[in-house]
């Protein structure tokens, strides 16, 4: 695993993606051109963290952020990329402790984006109200 001025970037990528309740961490094509370290949530991928040659290769879903991303992409195209669907592909080098910060908040928002509201896995429950019969009031008698 790579060291940066930043520690360990991978150990680092791992801790905040697991740091959900209810997170599974499994690797996606092993052994392939492809393989990489994919976190899920809710039963659905969230982050993909692959490992290239010198590069740290990220892909995550983006919600709120898709501007933010668009923006940056606009500015440096060969670190950030973002799809139509709002996936996003973040690309640094192993030697940098890439864009924390940025990758703080977009890890937990595609996090979010994958566990239901309701759910306890990663999120608070809402608490649930009880609602009682609706009754109707009986229907005033005429005089006659």
């Amino acid at each position: 695993m790579a060291k940066s001025k930043g520690g360990d970037v991978a150990t680092w990528l791992r801790a905040r993606a697991t740091r959900h309740d209810g997170v599974e961490e499994s690797t996606t094509g092993a052994g392939g051109p492809s393989e990489s370290s994919t976190y899920m949530a809710g039963g659905k991928a969230f982050l993909f963290v692959a490992t290239k040659d010198d590069m740290y290769e990220l892909r995550l879903k983006l919600g709120t952020s898709k501007a933010e991303a668009s923006r940056h992409a606009s500015k440096s195209p060969d670190r950030f990329a973002i799809g139509a669907t709002g996936w996003a592909k973040i690309t640094f080098p192993k030697s940098e402790a890439g864009p924390r910060p940025i990758l703080e908040r977009w890890i937990d928002e595609s996090h979010a984006l994958f566990v239901p509201a309701n759910s306890k896995v990663g999120a608070a429950t809402k608490p649930k109200t009880k609602t009682g019969p609706i009754v109707k009031k009986p229907a005033a008698r005429a005089k006659r």
